[in-house]
């Protein structure tokens, strides 16, 4: 097992290795001047202010020696300094992503709440009026954007009704009820496609499972329908579902811009836009190389459950290994 766990340590510090130096030689080809860009326009007269920027970002450096102080500022924690925000980075990141990783939980939670029934219910219905009723589900669930299911809600629960705010965010540590209100729509948002996504998967490999030797003699035994699909059937059918869900976390992490721009949710996804928009370089490049290495630590987890949900692929893997 040790081999195997320090065989996959190696492959996610070299996969975030490649990710840094791709994302800093990208940012440093968009074309402009980086201090110019970053600087007030009231301080880019200031040659003094200018040439303090050109230092601290090490602009008059060769591109690799600039990249290894990059990277070694890094490791220890120092993803610079932004100018627009006047923050250090890691500070407006650690500020940002609870916010960004809340609400992708929650909208993940969302979907599986809803999706591990209805995709088990299909399945065991295969070809009936709720299997064809499901399919057609998420056909539409899948057809429409998360934009567009926000600004449906925003007018449903926010400007007819009244119940739940359209704009805003509430940390749970101000108050609790107010956060749960001021996450639901944004996250119902982006749980309606992932819900189609995950009904589909769980009934395509339940289908499969449900054909196996194994739940034909629990079903001989006399062991009830719920118990079989839920305790028997659903575990080995889940492989799928572990795998994209894994990846639809790092995903949503940095695939929140749009949802936080029409909700004004103050994340991470939000402020990688406002960065962009504002060239600001090092936020961008902390940001990037964040949700990078989430997504590799991620794959990894996800290989981890994997050896612990089937042991089957727990020993392939060692025996590899």
């Amino acid at each position: 097992m040790a081999p195997l766990l320090a065989r996959r340590l190696v492959r996610l510090v070299v996969t975030l290795f490649v990710v840094s130096l791709f994302s800093f030689f990208l940012l440093d080809l968009l074309p402009g001047d980086t201090c110019r860009s970053v600087l007030p326009p009231d301080a880019q007269s200031d040659q003094k202010v200018y040439d303090q920027c050109v230092a601290d970002l090490h602009l008059d450096d060769p591109l690799p020696l600039r990249y290894g102080s990059w990277v070694g500022s890094a490791v220890k924690g120092d993803l610079g300094f932004s100018y627009v925000k006047k923050v250090d980075v890691i500070e407006l990141i650690r500020d940002k992503i609870p916010v960004t990783f809340e609400l992708a939980i929650v909208s993940i939670g969302m979907a599986l709440v809803a999706s591990l029934p209805l995709g088990v219910f299909a399945a065991y219905r295969e070809g009936r009026l709720t299997d064809r009723f499901v399919s057609g589900l998420t056909l539409t669930f899948l057809s429409i954007p998360a934009f567009v299911v926000g600004l449906y809600l925003i007018v449903i629960f926010a400007v007819k009704f009244g119940k739940l705010p359209a704009t805003g965010w509430t940390r749970p540590t101000d108050s609790l009820l107010d956060n749960i209100r001021t996450v639901i729509l944004p996250a119902s948002s982006l749980a309606l496609a992932e819900i189609a996504v995950y009904i589909r998967l769980i009934r395509a490999d339940m289908i499969g499972t449900l054909q196996e030797d194994y739940i034909f003699t629990a079903k001989a035994k006399g062991i009830s329908n719920m118990r079989v699909l839920f305790r028997h059937a659903l575990r080995p059918s889940s492989l799928s579902l572990i795998t994209v869900v894994g990846l639809n976390i790092g995903t949503l992490l940095g695939g929140t811009v749009v949802i936080e721009q029409l909700f004004a949710i103050p994340g991470l996804g939000r402020t990688l836009f406002e960065a962009v928009t504002q060239r600001d370089y090092l936020v961008v490049q902390g940001i990037a190389v964040l949700l990078s290495a989430i997504y590799v630590m991620i794959n990894f987890f996800v290989d981890l459950i994997y050896m612990v949900v089937d042991p089957r692929i727990r020993q392939a893997r060692m025996m590899g290994a």
